[in-house]
């Protein structure tokens, strides 16, 4: 049995003029002379503004080097670098070559680069460290002795002057070759394949087109215009690039108005999101979590505890109070109004002065959380996405904010709850192949063309999703009945 689907609505209908460069293309000429970018100075913690057109013209550089590389339209390119403005820089200038991005965790084994190299068909691996590299270049070595008749890997690193050397080889590139290869980039196009190896076998490949990622950003920023299209829009990236809830992030700030901020080290999160102030913050709920066990730390014993751990159920019964037809008592709203003196401003304090906004994601956030964290005063955005969506399929929206669910679907997506109360998706976010892999590709979908996510949920009256557990982890009841033990 299916239960009736939740769908959203366009904004824009995209066509296959809709790319990545031509997302950057328009947020140059809507504004050239604005701030796109802040880059960290290498001495303290001042921001130096980079505006479209300098960002544009950066990105023009590196991209005509990578065709004087010799790279040819449709080839792979693999990054395998933390977060950081060069990665954001080669990922745009990937695309407006007219070539694929790979993404490289850090953290791969040199197995799994091995099969992302052979599997793509990476031309180039520009990793962040001359360390990297090596491990890069043992799987290249691999690589080659398993298929000697396979592609030519070539391997730089930044800290090398990987830039200088692309920018180089770029030299006798003209804007007018450049322009030619971006214009011939389609809509359907890949703009990036993402490895997600779930929990077993080798990683498949998610083909992400330029219409998925550009229609989803053009389009997600103006289905949340408060959090995502004003001028006072920041966001300090610091999860990874190579992970597509980042990435989508990361396209939704081009095709905004705001300004994006990169910090690759979680050690200096906290005065790295004080000096740059995002206006909100894109954290897994584990990041929350520990932002919430180091203030009750921090505490440390006697009144001072004592009073954090009333301030936190203060915030906790405050939010659950809004969820409520008569909302907060007088006596609620006065003890808030208290504990925001005494605790809650020091805490928000810790995401920066402009922070109103914490979208999170990447696993479950927890009812008490959620409501701690708007009792706090912040406007948690809890959504639900894959990789193979690139971004999320469902989110909270700051009109209607649901604690303990993850959203309605988000613009060009459609949700339904199919048999074993699956959760099934289709739309403009849903990928549609997995590289090389039609085997796979036929199993993820239903025979009418939905996507077959593998979680279990329920939808509510308002089209807002709730999710329950994972469809392999069900158990059967001696009754014949399923049940999620996650629930």
């Amino acid at each position: 049995m299916l239960d009736g689907a939740a769908t959203s609505n366009l904004i824009t209908e995209p066509d296959s003029s809709w790319t990545v460069p031509w997302l950057l293309a328009e947020r140059i000429d809507r504004d050239p002379q604005s701030t796109i970018i802040e880059r960290k100075s290498a001495l303290g913690n001042s921001w130096e503004a980079v505006s479209a057109r300098g960002f544009g013209e950066d990105v023009a550089r590196i991209a005509s080097g990578l065709m004087g590389l010799g790279l040819e339209q449709g080839q792979a390119v693999s990054i395998m670098a933390h977060t950081s403005y060069e990665w954001t820089l080669l990922d745009m200038a990937i695309a407006r070559a007219g070539l694929v991005s790979v993404p490289i965790y850090e953290t791969d084994s040199a197995e799994q680069i091995e099969w992302i190299l052979a599997d793509a068909q990476v031309r180039l691996v520009i990793t962040e460290s001359v360390a990297l590299a090596h491990v890069v270049r043992q799987a290249v070595d691999a690589f080659r002795a398993a298929h000697p008749q396979g592609q030519q890997v070539r391997v730089l690193s930044l800290d090398r002057d990987a830039l200088t050397t692309i920018s180089e080889a770029g030299r006798e590139v003209g804007r007018q070759d450049l322009d030619a290869r971006s214009q011939a980039v389609s809509g359907d196009d890949v703009f990036s394949i993402i490895y997600t190896s779930g929990t077993t076998g080798r990683p498949k490949g998610v083909e992400i087109t330029h219409l998925m990622a550009a229609g989803l950003a053009w389009n997600g920023v103006r289905w949340i215009p408060d959090l995502l299209f004003t001028e006072d829009t920041r966001l300090l990236l610091f999860l990874p690039l190579a992970h597509s809830y980042a990435r989508c992030l990361e396209l939704l700030s081009i095709a905004g108005n705001g300004v994006l901020g990169h910090t690759p080290d979680v050690a200096t999160l906290l005065p790295d999101l004080k000096g740059f102030g995002p206006s909100y913050v894109l954290a897994v709920p584990r990041v929350l979590e520990k932002i919430y066990n180091a203030a009750d730390a921090k505490a440390g014993s006697g009144a001072r505890l004592k009073l954090f751990r009333w301030a936190a159920k203060v915030a906790i019964s405050y939010s659950r109070a809004l969820d409520t037809p008569t909302g907060p008592s007088p006596a609620l709203r006065r003890a808030h109004v208290v504990a925001d003196r005494l605790v809650f401003r020091k805490i928000r304090a810790l995401m920066g002065p402009n922070a109103r906004f914490i979208i999170s994601g990447g696993g479950p956030l927890g009812q008490r959380l959620g409501h701690f964290y708007r009792g706090l005063g912040l406007v948690i955005l809890e959504g639900y996405g894959l990789t193979e969506t690139i971004g999320p399929v469902s989110v909270n929206t700051d009109w209607l904010n649901k604690i303990g669910t993850v959203g309605p679907p988000v613009c060009g997506n459609e949700i339904r709850i199919g048999e074993d109360d699956e959760i099934q998706v289709r739309g403009l976010g849903v990928f549609s192949t997995y590289h090389n892999n039609p085997k796979a590709t036929a199993e993820s979908f239903t025979a009418d063309g939905w996507f077959r996510t593998g979680d279990i949920g329920a939808l509510d009256e308002d089209g807002y999703l709730r999710i329950t557990g994972r469809k392999k982890e069900l158990i059967v009841t001696a009754g014949g009945k399923n049940v999620a033990p996650a629930q």
